[in-house]
């Protein structure tokens, strides 16, 4: 199975788990009002996994998940910058203009397996989630002088050098990481930022199991 459908199966059974264990269980408890998950290609390329509703306020959340780390959950999260496509450098996810994205929800899961190849919706025991708005991790990173015409100027720099693995930012708990070409014919440059940094700016953080959904803040 190729990665990219592999990354498919596995990402449409977390959304299972989620549309369950948590979305659900906030519509329950009148968090939300409603939770559409989106299954429209087209908006889904616009960077919408999920519109959350509650009297006129929405939400246009993506949902990013360490699917390949699961059960050893990393203490960061990686916003991707710029990828190859046919030998051409594209703006990332995270500097992407054209995406409607008001929300990502970081998660980091547990499960019975990692064998994303097997695995389902009940395999999930534990979903760690961060809910934050784009525009805070944006004035985070402006604030330590970290703009998105830096952010563009240092993913060509990079690029350019050709030098993978960790490169500073000037800034604790932010870094940059260039992917080995030989791993990833994308070789994706990432702003890494740290789980700590994410959840002080983060505007709820969950607990989500099978059985029970906890806010922690």
């Amino acid at each position: 199975m190729s990665r990219r459908r592999l990354d498919m199966q596995a990402e449409s059974e977390l959304a299972r788990f989620l549309d369950v264990c948590f979305y659900s269980r906030l519509i329950d408890s009148g968090e939300l009002s409603s939770a559409q998950r989106i299954t429209d290609i087209e908006m889904q390329r616009e960077g919408i996994d999920v519109i959350a509703k509650k009297n006129g306020w929405q939400a246009l959340i993506d949902e990013k998940a360490q699917l390949y780390y699961i059960n050893n959950g990393l203490p960061t999260f990686a916003f991707e910058l710029g990828f190859l496509l046919d030998g051409h450098e594209t703006i990332g996810w995270f500097l992407n203009e054209e995406l409607h994205t008001d929300r990502y929800f970081l998660l980091w899961p547990n499960a019975t397996t990692s064998d994303l190849e097997h695995l389902t919706a009940k395999d999930f025991t534990l979903v760690y989630g961060l809910m934050i708005k784009k525009k805070s991790i944006q004035q985070y990173l402006q604030n330590l002088g970290l703009s998105k015409e830096h952010l563009l100027k240092r993913l060509h720099q990079l690029r350019a050098d050709g030098d993978i693995g960790k490169h500073p930012s000037g800034n604790s708990g932010v870094y940059f990481y260039v992917s080995d070409p030989s791993q990833y014919s994308e070789s994706p440059i990432n702003l890494v930022i740290s789980k700590k940094i994410l959840k002080s700016i983060a505007s709820a953080a969950y607990n989500i199991k099978p059985d029970a959904l906890e806010r922690l803040i």
